[in-house]
């Protein structure tokens, strides 16, 4: 509006003495001075932009020819503004850490670096086809545009140690062991497994084949590796023959003679339990024991099995005083009868026939024992023979009758924490001795004993030291215990039965230690074993590691005061508990 030009008085349509309104002077306006300045306006439009075209053909004449514009991209490796020597560098590194997936035949051998290779990368030839050409640089607007024309790969040379990561590094893994052709059964059918061949890589083809690498960053880099071809052993036909003979032979069923009388064994099912495997060179068949095991016993078991009857034999301590035999049992043999079908697959019998085997009667005892110690050693004995697991069993009365036995007493077994006795020996012979307080040491030796505790017992001894604790124990008579063998520590039952006895009546404690000793013990937090089969006060260490169990305690019983040692492996805390039952029982009959 303010732009409008305002014709002369003579040409006012209006009185000039009133002031024009707004609407008057729009109506009434002459435009044609707004229409020139935008003319004027375009023009001064094309004339900033062939300024700044000019100056931007001055910057590309004068942009320095060894350094690349700005947005300038190698291999996909940005390089803007950098120099030749700088963007040299930086695509050098970039193709350091450039894998390489070496392929063999189809199958990936190795994915190392340009780096793991040991070859050198130099882009210097290449970059000095990225200078930026004059007749790019008087063309407008190319700097923002124009991208290097250079050779698709750097210079790789390979060196010394290109060879020696060939030889250690590539050569054992660049193999393929063939896969020869089975059978395998699939919806009630075999099925051939087709053989593969393998190959071997040969090492001038693989030196010739990376020395011959021109990776691409952008791309990813693949290399063939030529391998020789290995054959496979057993074919792909040589199974497939074998497969038809097979099925051939079962056809849809085999008979099976069982005493007087024909099985027919559905062919679904044999063909179950078909299994194959190479044999000098061959592929061999033959009937799995163990797939055939259930239909066998269910189907033909029962057509030929006769109980066993029973064999009850008396014993008095060891010594056997009658037998009445019983008669064997009949059974089928089932590993003996897959064997003759694995013979009628093959061909090389006629019949398949059902075997059997004897059954040994079964066996009573009525075992009777002496109070005496012979009476002992024999309950001991057939209660280690009678239950799974192997035992050590030592046994000392101290009152009463004071009669000893043992079992595989001096049979070593690796102590578990049962060890923990021989340290607190140890630590508490220090404290007589060697000027140790008690005070400094009761609860971390209270901790050892009643819980078990493992820190402890492993900071006594790094502090005493292993030879020293073996000393120790091998100086008052346990000459089974070590702590310095291969494995260990060992000891066995009869020397933690010995040391029981020993620290009962106070040989080599103190009256002091041996009541600290025996408070610790009557402590333990671990009851499963000897304290859960006797109604008594138990003094008792536990050990327990992996299959081992032991027990080593001082039972305080209604029939007086003894000693039980009790090591095993494979047994459980409930066996142990029985056999200190029945020494209870021993011990109460007259």
């Amino acid at each position: 509006i303010y732009m409008m030009y305002t014709p002369p008085r003579a040409q006012r349509p209006y009185p000039r003495r009133r002031k024009a309104t707004i609407a008057e002077k729009l109506r009434f306006a002459d435009w044609r001075v707004p229409v020139l300045r935008i003319r004027w306006t375009r023009r001064k439009t094309y004339i900033t932009i062939g300024i700044i075209l000019g100056l931007n053909v001055l910057f590309q004449l004068v942009y320095p020819s060894d350094r690349l514009l700005p947005n300038a991209r190698i291999d996909g490796v940005s390089l803007g503004w950098q120099t030749m020597s700088e963007a040299a560098e930086t695509l050098n590194q970039a193709y350091q850490e450039h894998s390489v997936k070496l392929v063999g035949d189809g199958t990936t051998i190795a994915s190392p670096t340009i780096e793991q290779l040991a070859i050198t990368v130099d882009n210097t030839d290449r970059l000095a086809h990225a200078q930026y050409p004059l007749l790019w640089r008087i063309m407008p607007l190319s700097s923002f545009w124009w991208q290097p024309d250079v050779p698709s790969s750097p210079k790789l040379t390979t060196t010394t140690r290109t060879e020696q990561y060939i030889t250690q590094t590539i050569m054992p893994v660049c193999k393929r062991a063939p896969v020869d052709a089975s059978l395998k059964v699939e919806h009630g059918k075999l099925v051939v497994n087709q053989a593969r061949r393998g190959g071997e890589c040969q090492r001038d083809a693989v030196s010739h084949s990376i020395g011959a690498i021109s990776p691409r960053l952008v791309q990813g880099t693949t290399v063939e590796i030529p391998m020789r071809g290995i054959a496979p052993t057993i074919t792909t036909d040589a199974a497939k023959a074998l497969e038809q003979k097979i099925t051939k032979v079962i056809g849809k069923g085999v008979a099976l003679k069982v005493n007087d009388e024909t099985v027919t064994l559905p062919a679904n099912e044999v063909i179950q339990w078909v299994v194959t495997q190479p044999k000098d060179k061959t592929l061999v068949a033959s009937i799995s024991a163990s797939q055939a095991s259930g239909y066998l016993t269910k189907h033909v078991t029962p057509k030929v099995n006769i109980d066993p009857g029973t064999t009850k034999v008396a014993t008095y301590d060891l010594t056997e005083t009658s037998r009445t035999d019983g008669k064997p049992g009949r059974t089928l043999d089932i590993d003996a009868t897959a064997q003759q079908l694995s013979e009628f697959i093959n061909q090389t019998r006629p019949q398949p026939a059902a075997v059997m085997k004897t059954v040994p009667a079964k066996v009573e005892y009525d075992r009777n024992y002496s109070s005496t110690e012979d009476g002992l050693n024999a309950l001991l004995k057939h209660y280690a023979e009678d239950h799974p697991g192997t035992y050590g069993i030592s046994f000392l009365e101290i009152d009463g009758k004071k009669r000893n036995a043992s079992y595989n007493g001096n049979k070593q077994f690796v102590t578990a924490s049962t060890y923990k006795l021989f340290v607190g020996y140890s630590v508490l012979r220090r404290e007589q001795l060697a000027g140790w307080r008690w005070e400094d040491n009761q609860v971390c030796f209270n901790k050892m004993i009643s819980q078990s505790d493992n820190p402890c017992a492993e900071n006594y001894l790094k502090v005493i030291g292993y030879d020293i604790v073996t000393k120790d124990a091998n100086d008052i008579g346990f000459k089974d215990t070590t702590f310095a063998k291969s494995g260990g520590p060992y000891t066995t039952a009869n020397d933690l039965a010995r040391f029981m006895v020993m620290l009962d009546a106070g040989q080599n404690f103190s009256s002091a230690n041996r009541d600290r000793f025996l408070s610790a013990l009557k402590a333990n937090v671990y009851r499963k074993g000897i304290p859960a089969g006797t109604n008594g006060t138990v003094a008792n260490k536990v050990g327990f590691l992996n299959g081992l169990l032991h027990d080593a305690a001082i039972v305080y019983g209604s029939n007086g005061k003894y000693v039980l040692a009790i090591m095993t492996d494979g047994s459980s805390w409930n066996n142990i508990a029985e056999l200190t039952k029945r020494i209870e029982q021993f011990r109460s009959q007259p």
